[in-house]
């Protein structure tokens, strides 16, 4: 009988030994994981920003250059209508003259 006694709590010894261990290793594999899990998601975060930059100073220089267009024509049609008014007024001054 005491072998028995022996035997079953041997048994119950190694079956809580085995869940505490089994435990452990989860708490263990939870910790890296959360810890992989941050690391990830800072890199993804460093590399959407970067990304998300690049794409700002692509627009920014698109805009830039909207705007050097948009002067040089505006510059273009002012000369024109310039030119026009004084083409005008020396026609029209020359009638005056005659």
């Amino acid at each position: 009988m005491r072998r028995y006694a022996a035997r079953q709590e041997f048994v119950s010894v190694r079956d809580n030994a085995i869940v505490l261990q089994s435990h452990w290793r989860r708490y263990q594999e939870r910790q890296q994981f959360l810890d992989t899990k941050k690391k990830v998601t800072t890199i993804q975060s460093l590399w959407r920003g970067k990304q998300q930059r690049a794409e700002f100073a692509r627009l920014k220089a698109t805009v830039v250059i909207q705007s050097a267009v948009r002067a040089f024509n505006q510059r273009r049609e002012y000369a024109t209508t310039k030119n026009a008014a004084i083409v005008l007024q020396s026609a029209w001054r020359g009638t005056l003259d005659r």
